[in-house]
């Protein structure tokens, strides 16, 4: 639907009065589809919960539902959908969570004092019982006298190698900002002002992700990669181009784009599958109708603007990480005067190379 809207280099040529009935007549077979075989499976998996469904059974349609009974599941079965927000804790579970790490700092800390104290006394006393021995065997000849390193070892551990109650405050306080970075911010607290949804309702998203997700993909294809310096409209672009082109797309985002995921991921704000589709579903709408004005625009640009407005719907602006989107809109201004630059100088460098054996 999005090729044919959006035209492309392809043979056959259709009326601008039909473009919105094949819209519709797309959207209406794809949905057609959806309800005879994906509706009756999701109902039995999720609904009915057969967890001895497996995903080929998609394709039997309305017959998954003559299903019989499902047996009882097995030991340690922890449920048909997966927890969507583990690890992600709410306010009261965050605020409960630190004030006992707290605690058990302020008990690490008093008990550092005690060992301290207890192991000063201990050697204090070995060092008096070591000097009366001593004075005890030069006054008594026939007085055994023993030397300090064949005693036993003290059980009293020596004040050297008991961490000093700084330290273990230190490392308490290491512990418990563990999840705060200076780009990123205190991560989970911003998490935890984020609103939680039933997980069976994100498993359902999960599905219709695919689909925002592949026009992604092509929106990405049609704006973002056709930014190089034109070559013309009428001449050809050779297929070991466009081949190389999609190889290096997909290698940058298979071997480094992780650095962009995790900045624009859950740090950026709460992420799940509800959010996701929303934030993919309104950013391919600004592209896709950015590339059909003829507009060049940033898919990163809109991902971050979605994933801000989708953040703010939480109903906390402290549920959006502020900061890295700072971070993200200093990196858009910064980057165009240091590109000018690098490629101005670079193209100095050329102009004014050597010319030898070249008339001027």
């Amino acid at each position: 639907m999005l090729l044919v809207w959006k035209g492309g280099s392809y043979e056959v040529k259709v009326p601008n009065q039909a473009i919105p009935g094949i819209i519709v007549g797309v959207g209406i077979g794809f949905g057609l589809l959806v309800a005879f075989f994906l509706c009756p499976w999701l109902y039995r998996y999720i609904v009915v919960e057969d967890w001895q469904l497996k995903w080929y059974d998609v394709f039997k349609g309305p017959l998954v539902l003559r299903r019989g009974e499902v047996p009882p599941p097995p030991p340690g079965f922890k449920g048909i959908v997966r927890d969507f927000y583990q690890g992600r804790l709410t306010k009261e579970q965050l605020d409960a969570k630190r004030a006992a790490q707290a605690a058990r700092a302020a008990r690490a800390a008093e008990g550092g004092d005690e060992i301290q104290k207890v192991a000063a006394q201990d050697s204090d006393a070995a060092a008096s019982g070591a000097e009366k021995g001593l004075f005890a065997g030069k006054d008594d000849p026939n007085s055994p006298m023993t030397s300090p390193r064949s005693s036993p070892p003290s059980p009293v551990t020596s004040p050297s190698s008991v961490p000093s109650p700084r330290i273990s405050l230190a490392l308490q306080a290491d512990a418990l900002l563990s999840e705060k970075t200076a780009l990123g911010g205190d991560v989970e607290e911003m998490h935890s002002r984020a609103a939680r949804y039933d997980n069976k309702a994100e498993f359902l998203f999960t599905f219709m992700q695919i689909v925002t997700n592949s026009a992604m993909a092509f929106t990405h294809g049609a704006n973002d990669v056709s930014k190089p310096p034109p070559r013309g409209r009428q001449v050809p672009v050779p297929i070991w181009i466009l081949f190389f082109g999609g190889a290096g797309i997909v290698i940058g985002l298979w071997t480094y784009g992780y650095n962009i995921m995790r900045n624009l991921g859950n740090r950026l704000t709460l992420q799940s599958p509800s959010r996701g589709f929303s934030m993919s579903l309104g950013s391919v709408a600004t592209v896709i109708l950015a590339t059909r004005l003829k507009l060049p625009v940033s898919t990163t640009q809109c991902m971050t603007g979605a994933t801000v407005g989708v953040g703010l719907c939480n109903g906390e602006w402290r549920a959006v990480n502020w900061r890295m989107v700072a971070w993200i809109y200093l990196g858009w201004f910064i980057t165009l005067p240091i590109t000018g630059i690098i490629s101005g100088c670079l193209m100095g460098l050329i102009i004014n190379a050597p010319r030898w054996g070249m008339a001027d």
